[in-house]
């Protein structure tokens, strides 16, 4: 019987994201460490999860894309004509995120990969 292992990548920002392939441990004598094959693929692959998601976005997700369309909250604020203390409310959850920020990060990220919204 084959046990398949699980590995939580925490490293994203997000908490549910967990890879049964595509990665692999190494043992070293600082201890062990994870290698992932594509990193790349795999952010894309979530971002693409999460823009097409139905729900609304939540803080940790919304700070995902922003990442992945390397905009600081500064620059994201500017585009969306919001401050950079509000884009860090939202990514804290401290305040909800407006549906037209949610919909205009999704289309910001469908742009940069070449997609139309």
């Amino acid at each position: 019987m084959r046990v398949l292992i699980m590995y939580h990548y925490s490293a994203c920002g997000l908490d549910n994201i967990y890879l049964a392939n595509g990665f692999r441990k190494t043992n070293s004598p600082s201890g062990e460490g994870v290698s992932i094959h594509n990193i790349d693929g795999l952010h894309e692959a979530i971002a693409r999860g999460l823009i097409s998601k139905e729900a609304p976005l939540r803080a940790k997700e919304f700070r995902f894309l922003r990442i992945e369309l390397d905009l600081s909250q500064k620059a994201l604020g500017k585009l969306l004509d919001k401050s950079d203390q509000v884009i860090a409310k939202w990514e804290k959850g401290a305040n909800e995120i407006p549906v037209q920020a949610d919909r205009a990060l999704r289309d910001l990220y469908m742009e940069s990969v070449g997609e139309v919204a």
